[in-house]
This record gives C-alpha cells, structure tokens and sequence, in this order.
C-alpha cells in the first residue's frame, strides 16, 4: 500500500468516529473511545503496510484532521 493510500484510508476511518465524537460529553468513557478505537486498525495497517514509526507523525495529523472533519459534518447535517 503507498502512503497516500495509507492516508486516505486513515483519514476515511477516522471521519465517523469524529462525527460520533461530537454527540459524546467531552471527557466521558465514549468520547474518549471516539478517539481511541481507530488507533489499533490503524497501527495494523501502516505496520502491515511496511511503514516505520517515521511515518507517525503525518498518520496522528491526518488522524486529528478527520476527528475535526467528521465533527463540522455531523454539525453541518444537524442544522
């Protein structure tokens, strides 16, 4: 898998778990799943993909980005 591959596929997993994220309270057990549980599949994923921990960085990035992303969407659809 290349790494824009990787990225999109990091991005795409992360969007619904931010969308879910905002219909949690700030701080609970959920909220903090919300953002936690995407991090094992997507750990597998760049290690099965032959990526280094060089790689992290831009991964937790992207990560942060689609948790935001999928949280304005959600927002944007309720209104």
């Amino acid at each position: 898998m290349n790494l824009l591959t990787l990225i999109l596929i990091t991005f795409l997993i992360n969007l619904p778990f931010g969308a879910y994220r905002t219909t949690t309270k700030k701080f609970s057990l959920a909220w903090f799943l919300s953002i936690h549980l995407p991090i094992p599949l997507i750990y597998w994923l760049r290690i099965s993909s032959g990526y280094t921990i060089k790689i992290i960085p831009i991964m937790v990035l992207i990560a942060i980005g689609s948790q935001l992303s999928g949280g304005k969407i959600k927002e944007h659809m309720n209104q």
